[in-house]
């Protein structure tokens, strides 16, 4: 995987986290 693509699944991962 890219940098990139390694970065957004991060923020996705903390994101869905704040969700709960």
């Amino acid at each position: 995987g890219s940098v990139g693509g390694q970065m957004v699944k991060k923020m996705i991962e903390q994101y869905e986290s704040n969700l709960k």
